[in-house]
């Protein structure tokens, strides 16, 4: 994984072969960042997992799994911690795929995945007490 800090903005690439979810909560854990709004991802994936929320009380539908490859043709969400265990990030993402068919978009939460090639950016904020706004 390649890391590279812009102001208070992260440019991450994830090398092929990596698991995705993993490589991100590596990359929380060694910047220790507070929190973290991930948006323009992109890329080529394999071996994906994602599932469909249905509410708070219920969870998720069944996980969906697509051996791929499949075009991440956008990816939105955010970096945090754990409630119970602060050593542990969380990461939340959105995905829109395609895949070689190419006739319909589909998406969801996304779960887990492996790179093929992948681009990511990473903007966060900090916390500001003393205007009291990140």
């Amino acid at each position: 994984m390649q890391i590279k800090k812009l102001g208070n903005c992260y440019i991450i690439r994830i090398e092929p072969g990596d698991p995705f979810m993993a490589s991100l909560e590596k990359f929380a854990r060694d910047t220790q960042i507070g929190f973290g709004w991930v948006s323009s991802i992109g890329g080529g994936l394999k071996d994906v997992k994602y599932a469909f929320s249905v509410g708070f009380d219920t969870g998720y539908e069944p996980v969906k799994k697509n051996e791929g490859p499949l075009e991440l043709l956008n990816g939105i969400g955010c970096i945090g911690w754990d409630h119970d265990d602060t050593s542990k990030p969380m990461i939340h993402l959105h995905g829109t795929f395609v895949d070689r068919e190419m006739e319909k978009a589909f998406g969801g939460h996304l779960i887990e995945a492996k790179v093929v090639r992948i681009n990511y950016w990473n903007k966060s904020r900090y916390f500001k007490p003393r205007k009291n706004y990140s």
